[in-house]
């Protein structure tokens, strides 16, 4: 009897010492590769007991946040399986000139959850070289970030907002949702409701067809009796960032808007491309468009 009592305090004993190991905090630690890549290294986490990593990344403050909203904040959210965890957390998907802050929870397999603090990695501004090249926007909704790129090249990156929910692809008028598709600048205004605005050719083709799916399945709403348009007037405008506050437009910073209206190319009929978590890089590789 004195045995089983003595093995099965010792279990006991293992099992809380497996625990404390297990809730050690999280650190994280971090630096900047080839200007904007981010290397997030974890400490203290062991590798063979996790089940999930999880990372929250926002260019608003997340130590300021009163909850981790994803509609309401610009944050970007990772997982990353833990047979797929290495230690290492590489970011690529970075906005130039800004300051992230980096939050990090792991789920162990035992179900306890154990997150990092917040740290904050500040991305330096890129010069882009003066080019003949033609210029194109990329607007990627899951990074919360407009590339300007010359040609094929790699291009400046800056922050944006979006509307009050980021993750949905638009249908119609919601005042919400941002459209994920190929488009063209239609229209450019030095002055606007909020500060400089480019206009985008929303709705395009492929946006009236799924509409018209829409319709016909009967998933769009009615306002008067009468279904709610297709919508339109989305822009590149100004206003600042720090939340999803637009109607459905890409806001930015005013400086960096006026990083854009000097570029020589700048007119009407430049593509502008908007990737997100329906219509993404990868469909666009494949020149999938609806």
């Amino acid at each position: 009897m004195k045995k089983e009592v003595v093995s099965v305090f010792v279990m006991v004993i293992i099992i809380c010492m497996v625990k404390a190991q297990a809730k050690k905090p999280v650190i994280v630690n971090a630096h900047l590769e080839n200007v904007n890549r981010v290397y997030l290294t974890l400490r203290n986490v062991k590798k063979d007991a996790v089940d999930t990593v999880t990372i929250y990344r926002s260019f608003t403050d997340i130590d300021k946040m009163y909850a981790l909203d994803l509609d309401y904040y610009p944050i970007t959210k990772t997982q990353i399986a833990g047979e797929s965890f290495t230690g290492t957390i590489i970011d690529s998907m970075t906005a130039h000139n800004t300051v992230y802050s980096y939050y990090v929870k792991v789920l162990y397999n035992n179900g306890e959850t154990v997150p990092s603090k917040v740290i904050s990695v500040s991305i330096p501004d890129f010069v882009m070289v003066a080019t003949q090249l033609n210029y194109s926007f990329h607007i990627d909704k899951v990074h919360y970030f407009c590339e300007v790129r010359p040609g094929n090249q790699c291009g400046k990156r800056y922050p944006v907002n979006l509307g009050g929910k980021p993750g949905l692809r638009k249908t119609y008028y919601d005042c919400l949702s941002t459209p994920e598709g190929v488009y063209q600048i239609d229209y450019i205004k030095p002055v606007s409701d909020y500060y400089k605005a480019l206009g985008i050719s929303y709705p395009n083709s492929a946006d009236r067809v799924r509409y018209q799916r829409a319709l016909r399945s009967g998933s769009v709403p009615k306002k008067g009796g009468k279904p709610v348009s297709i919508g339109g007037s989305i822009q590149i405008h100004g206003g600042g960032i720090g939340n999803n506050w637009t109607w459905g437009c890409i806001a930015m910073r005013n400086d960096d808007l006026d990083q854009i209206f000097t570029l020589p190319q700048l007119k009407k009929g430049v593509p502008v491309i908007i990737t997100g978590n329906e219509f993404s890089r990868d469909s666009l590789l494949l020149n999938n468009a609806m």
